[in-house]
């Protein structure tokens, strides 16, 4: 896991199995690991689930955690569907999803790693395109030539 975050977020990243179990509910003792991660010196909860977990489920656990714990929690995700993606992106609830994107708005850090755009090559241009180039190469700098 440490490998794979480090991967994404191009950072040393310093993960150990959470100790302070006694502060949280019952409920979540089952449905997650949790982590201490630190990253460029901020402590936060990294709370891997056991099991599939829906949006709706992850909402609620990740209020309930971050009040019972204090810190920020991420959750480390291993399968993502693209609805509950741009949810959590469009809601806050930071995420690292295994070898494709890590989202951690407490850093301010948005990471894309297979999504990268690709360029096409320009053949054509249009004839307003075509205008403004051709005006701007007979006409110099903004002044007319006469």
């Amino acid at each position: 896991m440490r490998e794979e975050i480090e991967k994404i977020l191009h950072q040393p990243v310093d993960i150990t199995p959470y100790t302070g179990m006694a502060k949280l509910p019952l409920l979540f003792y089952g449905r997650y690991h949790f982590y201490d991660m630190e990253l460029n010196g901020c402590f936060c909860i990294l709370a891997e689930p056991q099991e599939d977990i829906t949006l709706t489920v992850l909402r609620k656990n990740h209020r309930g955690i971050e009040q019972a714990m204090g810190r920020y929690c991420v959750f480390y995700l291993k399968n993502m569907k693209p609805y509950p993606r741009a949810k959590m992106l469009e809601e806050g609830i930071p995420f690292i999803w295994e070898d494709h994107q890590a989202y951690l708005p407490f850093l301010g850090i948005v990471l894309r790693q297979n999504d990268a755009r690709e360029i096409k090559p320009c053949n054509r241009m249009s004839f307003l395109t075509q205008k403004k180039c051709c005006s701007r190469h007979f006409m110099g700098n903004g002044k007319r030539l006469r």
